[in-house]
């Protein structure tokens, strides 16, 4: 490590040390020797910052130190170069920190982060400049850093960037979330920047659609134009719940033949079928429909009925001919 890495990185540990020392070493000559000290740390890191370390052109800061009658352990150095280093250390900082405040311009303040500078609050930045916000009347100053820098206030719409007027809501409105527009109240339609009330008709309800006319008919009740008129409900009948097409069914044991509900005539050995589709009924296991009955499946030898109970299949290694099970490969 050379002195001037050890000099950068114990700064505080040679000050210390030093300074215990101080009190057997002899104070004459300080103050010639510490200008001194300065004039030639001074030169050396001038000729450093037109140069850089690395150039020739510059003394060694080893031999700078030498000079400073610096020894050849850490330990050793000077209480003038230390001195003299923390001296110009803090008049550079104070160099810095003055130069930086200098060049930034009026009416504004360095960054809290990163580099740079921005505008005070009420100014903004125009061409490396900084220039009042005009705000005009029903606005305030905004917390953004860009745009205009000025918002209007709530129940106030901008107007070209200039103005704020204030927002006109219609009877039966009210304003925004955001307070430069409006919305309609419950029970009125927003037609041609105007809110229309709902006429809602006899056996209906308020809804919350704004695109079916901002009502319902109640239960039992269709819609037709303007009105809800009572669905008419056939014999054994309930109302379902759609919305659309047949708004009945017929109830268990009918079924709907031109509008109305039939009885489902169910054979012997047969039992209701729930299904929306078919005859309404089906024959128990071990029965086949046949026309308007249920006859008696009959299972040939070396058979059984299968899964849905109204047929019959061979057993293995059997197989079906001519409605009779035989031995397969005969």
């Amino acid at each position: 490590m050379t002195t001037y890495e050890w000099l950068k990185s114990n700064l505080n540990h040679a000050m210390v040390v030093y300074v215990i020392g101080l009190s057997q070493r002899s104070l004459a000559g300080l103050n010639r020797s510490l200008g001194e000290s300065i004039t030639r740390v001074s030169a050396t890191l001038k000729c450093f910052e037109v140069w850089g370390q690395s150039q020739n052109q510059c003394p060694r800061l080893d031999s700078v130190v030498n000079a400073m009658h610096i020894g050849s352990k850490p330990h050793t150095v000077s209480i003038h170069f230390v001195l003299a280093f923390a001296f110009l250390f803090s008049s550079s900082m104070q160099s810095f920190a003055q130069s930086e405040a200098s060049s930034i311009p009026e009416n504004s303040h360095t960054k809290s982060y990163g580099i740079g500078w921005e505008c005070n609050r009420g100014f903004k930045s125009d061409g490396g400049k900084c220039s009042p916000i005009t705000v005009p009347e029903n606005a305030r100053l905004s917390d953004r850093s860009y745009g205009k820098g000025w918002e209007c206030h709530y129940g106030y719409k901008e107007d070209g960037g200039k103005s704020c007027n204030k927002t006109v809501v219609p009877e039966g409105g009210y304003l925004d979330a955001y307070g430069d527009g409006w919305r309609c109240l419950r029970g009125y339609r927003n037609t041609d920047e105007s809110c229309e009330k709902i006429v809602v008709p006899v056996n209906a309800y308020l809804t919350d659609d704004v695109y079916g006319g901002g009502w319902s008919c109640e239960r039992g009740y269709a819609r037709k134009s303007d009105e809800c008129l009572a669905i008419i409900i056939p014999k054994h009948a309930f109302l379902n719940s759609a919305n659309y097409g047949q708004p009945w069914l017929c109830e268990r044991g009918y079924f709907e033949v031109e509008g109305t509900c039939s009885p489902i005539l169910i054979p012997a050995n047969a039992y209701l079928d729930d299904t929306f589709y078919g005859i309404g009924w089906k024959c128990e296991r071990g029965f086949a429909a046949s026309d308007d009955a249920c006859k008696a499946v009959i299972i040939p030898q070396n058979a059984h009925l299968d899964r849905s109970g109204n047929a019959w299949e061979c057993n293995q290694s059997f197989q079906k001919t001519n409605g009779l099970c035989v031995l397969e490969n005969q």
